[in-house]
């Protein structure tokens, strides 16, 4: 059962459009904090934590449905 919902969120951060995808792929499996990528991509902390929120509310819905 562990695995079958570690593919399956696996699987969903894969099916987000970017920059989603890699917004979520830094923070949670790489463990980047926001403060980290924001510095490294040169764009604003708000962009970064706003993605993070829509893409994790993305991510919700799929995994419910």
């Amino acid at each position: 059962m562990r695995r079958e919902t570690l593919q399956a969120v696996v699987d969903a951060v894969f099916a987000l459009p970017e920059p989603y995808r890699t917004a979520i792929w830094q923070r949670f499996f790489e463990g980047q904090l926001p403060g980290v990528t924001a510095a490294r991509s040169g764009e604003p902390l708000a962009t970064v934590k706003s993605r993070l929120q829509r893409a994790l509310g993305m991510l919700r819905e799929r995994l419910d449905a």
